[in-house]
């Protein structure tokens, strides 16, 4: 119970502090190194990778980690290795592609 009530505050802290990051330029973001960043969302979210996708620039990958539950963290990760959280939330469903006809 007490998980899941920090789990919540933690969810409304982060969607709040990412609103805010919408309207601030610089805001402060959750970032450290990549290996560190994968075990923390791992050991107290229980989140694996989804999903990996390259920047069109190739100075950044971002992944989406998810878990049973439905919570996601997208994870923007730079060429030195720092990554930083640039999203969460909760309810992620994956969907199957809608090819179009050909």
């Amino acid at each position: 119970m007490r998980t899941l009530i920090w789990s919540g505050m933690l969810a409304g802290f982060l969607g709040l502090m990412f609103a805010a990051m919408d309207q601030a330029q610089g805001a402060v973001r959750i970032c450290g190194e990549r290996a560190k960043m994968v075990q923390m969302l791992k050991t107290k979210y229980k989140e694996a990778p989804r999903a990996i996708g390259v920047s069109a620039t190739g100075k950044s990958t971002l992944e989406i980690y998810t878990n049973k539950k439905g919570s996601w963290t997208a994870l923007q990760t730079k060429t030195s290795g720092m990554a930083c959280i640039v999203g969460a939330g909760h309810s992620w469903q994956l969907l199957s592609p809608i090819l179009p006809k050909t």
